[in-house]
């Protein structure tokens, strides 16, 4: 093999997997900002909103496949609250809905 396709292989290879990893995740945006929700009914449409926050499906596979089976919708708020500390600030994760029931309305302000 000639040595200038040699010194040229490992150049080809990572841009290779450079560019399936972009394709994976959506061009090299991280794939959460896809789900971070930019404005809300009722607030003003210019500039961010005040908090950070997300809403979107996570895809639960069927068991056995790799096909996606199952979709569990989430939304996520981050804690603002300046008093906790950035590297300890507390998560909770709640699951809470029925039939025609949301868990973000009448029901989450009375659990929560």
């Amino acid at each position: 093999m000639d040595l200038y396709l040699m010194s040229e292989m490992p150049a080809f290879s990572t841009t290779v997997v450079i560019l399936i990893l972009m394709s994976i995740y959506g061009g090299g945006a991280a794939p959460w900002e896809r789900d971070r929700v930019g404005t809300l009914p009722g607030q003003p449409a210019a500039g961010e909103l005040p908090f950070s926050h997300f809403s979107g499906y996570v895809e639960l596979p069927a068991a056995g496949t790799m096909m996606p089976a199952r979709h569990i919708f989430y939304y996520f708020v981050e804690n603002d609250n300046s008093s906790q500390p950035a590297a300890e600030p507390p998560l909770v994760i709640w699951f809470g809905s029925g039939q025609f029931c949301s868990p973000i309305g009448y029901g989450g302000m009375l659990e929560v």
